[in-house]
C-alpha cells in the first residue's frame, strides 16, 4: 500500500487542483475543454474572499478579458500549472498585453500565458495535437502499402 502512494505522488501526469486560498498573484491556471484540451489563464489579482480576478483570452475579443474566478470557469473544476506558486511579474506581463489576435494554432489562451510567464511562446497542446494526428496519418500509410500477414 505505501508503494502505490509513494507512485501517485510521482506521476508527473497529476493535475493540481487549485484552492482558492492557495492561489496567488501569476499562478497559471486551467479548466478542461472536452476532456483533452484545457482553457489557460493566470491570476492577477487576489481577493480576501476567494474570488480572485483572472485575465485570459477568447476567440471572440481582439483585446484580453479580465474576468472573475466563477467567470473563468464556467462551473468546472480549476487546476493549477505546476508545483510552484507563480510570480508577480508574470501577473505583470499579462497585464501589459493589451491587444490580441486570437488564432487556435499559432495564438491562443496557452500562447498568451506561457508569454505572460517569460517562456517560449509555443502552444505545447497544439503541438502534441498536431503530432499524434500525424503519427496517425503515417501509420495508416504504412499499414496500407505493408502486406497483409
Amino acid at each position: 500500500m505505501k508503494l502505490k502512494k509513494k507512485i501517485k505522488k510521482l506521476n508527473p501526469f497529476k493535475r493540481i487542483r487549485a484552492k482558492r486560498e492557495h492561489l496567488r498573484a501569476g499562478d497559471v491556471i486551467y479548466t478542461p475543454l472536452y476532456g483533452v484540451w484545457r482553457h489557460y489563464g493566470i491570476v492577477i489579482e487576489e481577493c480576501a474572499k476567494g474570488n480572485h480576478t483572472v485575465r485570459t483570452v477568447h476567440r471572440d475579443r481582439e483585446a484580453p478579458l479580465e474576468q472573475t474566478l466563477e467567470e473563468f470557469s464556467s462551473g468546472k473544476r480549476i487546476y493549477r500549472q505546476g508545483h510552484k506558486t507563480g510570480r508577480p511579474e508574470s501577473a505583470q506581463r499579462a497585464r501589459q498585453e493589451e491587444r490580441f489576435s486570437y488564432n487556435l494554432f499559432l495564438n491562443n489562451c496557452e500562447n498568451f500565458v506561457r508569454r505572460a510567464e517569460g517562456k517560449k511562446d509555443v502552444s505545447l497542446q497544439v503541438v502534441v495535437g498536431l503530432g499524434t494526428l500525424a503519427a496517425t496519418i503515417g501509420l495508416a500509410i504504412i499499414r496500407k502499402r505493408l502486406p497483409r500477414i
